[in-house]
């Protein structure tokens, strides 16, 4: 079964998430306890940590794979 992400860069594949979720970006900065302007300023730059994915993947239960 081909992704959803599938060809998308890391900024791309994590607004495709978001909103196939229906989470906001202060929803994803409460789960991830950050604030928002520090999940705004990494999908503008599309620079995530890996352990930020896991805690991503985990949280929302989703495959890793998926989001990197």
């Amino acid at each position: 079964m081909e992704s959803i992400f599938e060809g998308l860069d890391q900024s791309r594949k994590m607004k495709v998430f978001l909103a196939a979720k229906n989470i906001t970006q202060s929803d994803l900065a409460t789960a991830m306890k950050c604030t928002p302007e520090t999940i705004s300023n990494r999908m503008k730059s599309g620079k995530w940590d890996i352990t930020d994915l896991k805690k991503v993947a985990e949280y929302y239960g989703v495959d890793l794979t998926d989001l990197i």
